[in-house]
């Protein structure tokens, strides 16, 4: 059974071989890595929209050495083995990659194809380019929709199951708060307000927070991987790349919300 929507006219896309077709002919073919581009060069607000290589590679290189491994397990665990759950905003493919795990079917979606191309070596789910914005999938879709650190999309309801769930993942009030201090003269707690999204209930909000140790290279990956890298002087990320190591907190809210109809 497919799970995605033409993006042109949103009818079902059945694949065939290595295309996917809707019946109006609409035809998008299947990368060779895997993964299927269904953003029109219409709705693209730039020519490679999304994280670039330079990012997708600090955020791959970050991710691997296992920095964010507590907040992949809190997120495993807070599951409830869905059988098809969606990644939005994927990236890299780390997340993704955990949650294969405990979900029977995964879909990682981001806009950016770099990124995507990079999930596809590291992850066995089905991934697709696409805006968060419009999604490309068939209504009442997924067991589980999950975003980390991304936009969330008033599109989500629509692609979740009765009873279904939403995962997003924002930052916390400490979140790097070390290292801002030390790009910014005034630093302040980021206060998130409770979040509600239309016909979606909020069932839990929990916080990760925990502090990680960073080589000299996790630190400058870190900054290149968040919008960090352009909110910070050059002087500011060469004097960051000469220390040895650094003790940051990282702090995420984990917001849970269910689909009741």
């Amino acid at each position: 059974m497919t799970v995605y929507a033409c993006p042109i006219c949103s009818n079902p896309l059945s694949k065939n071989g290595r295309v996917l077709c809707c019946p109006t002919n609409h035809t998008f073919d299947v990368a060779k890595e895997g993964y299927v581009n269904l953003l029109p060069a219409n709705r693209k607000r730039s020519l490679e929209p999304g994280d670039n290589a330079e990012m997708v590679s600090a955020r791959g290189r970050f991710l691997g050495a296992g920095y964010y491994k507590v907040l992949a397990d809190a997120l495993v665990r807070l599951m409830e083995r869905p059988h098809r759950l969606a990644d939005l905003g994927c990236g890299e493919g780390y997340f993704t990659a955990a949650f294969c795990d405990v979900a029977s079917e995964v879909y990682g979606l981001d806009i950016s194809k770099v990124a995507v191309r990079a999930a596809c070596k590291q992850s066995r789910g089905q991934f697709v380019v696409a805006s968060t914005m419009r999604l490309p999938f068939l209504s009442g879709m997924f067991d589980a929709v999950t975003v980390i650190m991304a936009p969330t999309s008033p599109d989500i309801p629509r692609i979740l199951k009765k009873g279904a769930l939403l995962c997003r993942v924002s930052p916390g009030e400490r979140h790097l708060f070390e290292l801002r201090e030390l790009a910014y003269s005034e630093v302040r707690a980021v206060k998130q307000p409770p979040m509600e999204i239309d016909g979606l209930t909020n069932v839990s909000c929990e916080q990760v927070r925990f502090k990680i140790l960073l080589s000299s290279d996790g630190l400058v990956d870190l900054i290149t991987m968040t919008p960090m890298q352009f909110r910070t002087s050059k002087e500011f990320r060469e004097r960051i790349s000469q220390l040895d190591e650094f003790c940051v907190t990282t702090d995420f809210r984990v917001d849970l919300f269910r689909k009741d109809s």
